[in-house]
């Protein structure tokens, strides 16, 4: 698709993203200090409220990945547990900074009916007797600074996930009153007016609240004012139509990125 296409279509998405805005956010969490030699718990977790996981997903469905410098990546094993009601992996310790955690939600299929949206595609459920109205795909993506530290080039580099939310200095060292910038690529290109929810663990129990809302500039950057200490999340959400011939209507695509500050 060309360029010009491209942003168009994702600048018409935008105001679909406050209804949209109702899917589980994407998180990949850490549970432990990764300085420390014993294994981290990972926390792959699907959430209306920060760091508070509300259903497991499939795991078939998820894939998360241990990014070291050079490139080395290392997959973790998931299983899924009934106390925090997540998807769980290990990585053993002490990490060496830099160090990203990187999650990928594969495609799911999803459709609007009139009882509900339900998993599933048009003809698996129109067989079950069920009134389709659309179908969407749904692929979520999420970074977490795991180790922050290292070289500034291995945090703004992105990562070639279809929608990724690119830091554009290094989370290290982010203290309470400073901003951090931050870039929304859709397909490796730069989305202007993308609506950018930023919020950090506690501030609210409230489902889909976020502190703030914020939109990418005419580069598809915005900075992130960040006031207080804690672990912050950045969350974007695009929307658009396909036409793939296998009778999905739109592809919903989500992105978080979480980091520290202290």
């Amino acid at each position: 698709m060309r360029l010009a296409s491209l942003l168009a279509a994702a600048m018409l998405s935008v105001p679909l993203l406050t209804a949209a805005a109702q899917a589980h956010k994407f998180l990949v969490v850490p549970r432990g200090d990764a300085a420390k030699a014993a294994p981290i718990t990972v926390e792959a977790q699907a959430a209306h409220v920060f760091m508070q996981s509300e259903e497991t997903e499939k795991a078939e469905n998820v894939r998360v990945e241990l990014l070291t410098a050079g490139g080395k990546k290392t997959a973790l094993a998931l299983a899924p547990s009934d106390a925090s009601k997540a998807l769980e992996g290990k990585v053993d310790g002490p990490v060496a900074a830099p160090a990203w955690l990187v999650g990928h939600r594969l495609p799911e299929i999803w459709s609007s009916t009139t009882e509900g949206v339900l998993y599933g595609d048009r003809a698996a459920l129109e067989a079950q007797g069920k009134t389709v109205r659309s179908v969407g795909r749904y692929e979520k993506f999420a970074k977490t600074a795991f180790v922050p530290g290292g070289d500034a080039d291995f945090w703004t580099t992105p990562l070639g996930q279809t929608l990724e939310i690119v830091p554009q200095a290094s989370p290290a060292g982010l203290t309470a009153g400073e901003t951090l910038t931050v870039l929304v690529l859709l397909d490796g290109k730069p989305v202007p007016q993308a609506e950018v929810g930023l919020s950090y663990d506690g501030y609210t129990k409230e489902e889909d609240t976020y502190k703030q809302m914020l939109h990418t500039d005419a580069a598809g950057k915005v900075a992130l004012p960040l006031d207080t200490p804690g672990l912050w999340l950045a969350r974007v959400a695009v929307t658009r139509p396909v036409k793939d011939g296998k009778g999905v209507d739109e592809e919903q695509l989500r992105s978080t990125l979480v980091f520290p500050v202290k």
